[in-house]
């Protein structure tokens, strides 16, 4: 993903608790029982913060400027994936269930 200045944008998942106003939602911000608070793309500001606190929201997804070089993305990726089989190292990943967590860990460990 790239924004309007054609710079790539990262996608990191944040504690609701580590949001700062001008942070940009990367997906929608949803509730416990999946109803959307803010749309994907929504500026945050002191209230929706404090909205999504109020209504339990406990992680949110934004997106942020990617200034990190090929190199060290590619870098970043490798070390995230060995860490995550090394934790995975004695589950049975052939387990549709075990497959699928260890592939979520993958994906928010690269994000």
């Amino acid at each position: 993903m790239r924004n309007s200045d054609d710079i790539p944008v990262r996608t990191r998942f944040l504690a609701v608790e580590l949001a700062a106003p001008g942070m940009v939602l990367s997906k929608a911000a949803k509730t416990q029982h999946m109803h959307t608070l803010l749309a994907a793309g929504a500026l945050l500001n002191d209230e929706n913060i404090r909205q999504l606190r109020v209504h339990g929201v406990e992680f949110i997804t934004v997106g942020s400027p990617d200034h990190r070089t090929p190199k060290e993305v590619a870098t970043q990726a490798r070390d995230a994936a060995h860490g995550v089989r090394a934790v995975f190292r004695d589950a049975d990943v052939t387990q549709p269930a075990m497959a699928a967590l260890f592939n979520s860990v993958l994906a928010y460990r690269r994000a």
